[in-house]
């Protein structure tokens, strides 16, 4: 009866961990290579599409497309684009979040952090008052809600290291 008990327990206790995340790889990897990048974020564009091309959980290659996709949100054409700005880092904290579920711990927690800093940026944003041309920036971001969801998850993966049970 007891060894019942304990094995029931154990199972709900790991399915209740397995839920905590809620986005699927192929989902997370269908969130990388959204959107379409102008011609000044080439490395981004081509990032996109390789991994759209032929998806994978590398986290090298996922580290690589980061870099794209920061350097466009950042480099100028980011920096005059709100909406350029959010889709880039919404790709950018999605790469990071699956590449978190493939990585060690240190370096599962870096990215998961990092990925939960971008998206929750994201959630957070709110058109600035003094754009004269609103159909150009979202109020809020058109990523906010998977956005949300990738923070949720990202804080969850985090969670399961300060219980000490990441895999």
């Amino acid at each position: 009866m007891f060894s019942t008990i304990t094995t029931l327990a154990l199972t709900l206790l790991v399915a209740a961990a397995g839920t905590s995340q809620s986005i699927s790889e192929g989902e997370l990897q269908r969130m990388v290579t959204t959107g379409r990048y102008p011609i000044g974020c080439q490395d981004a564009t081509l990032a996109s599409k390789g991994l759209r091309a032929k998806p994978t959980t590398d986290p090298a290659t996922l580290h690589g497309a980061v870099k794209a996709f920061r350097a466009c949100a950042t480099g100028p054409y980011g920096a005059g684009s709100s909406a350029l700005r959010n889709q880039a880092n919404f790709n950018a904290s999605a790469a990071l979040l699956l590449a978190a579920r493939h990585e060690a711990d240190a370096a599962a927690m870096t990215d998961a952090q990092n990925a939960r800093t971008l998206a929750q940026a994201i959630v957070e944003y709110r058109r600035p008052d003094n754009l004269r041309t609103p159909g150009l920036n979202n109020d809020p971001s058109a990523y906010r809600t998977d956005a949300g969801r990738i923070a949720r998850d990202a804080a969850a993966l985090l969670a399961t290291f300060a219980e000490g049970a990441h895999a």
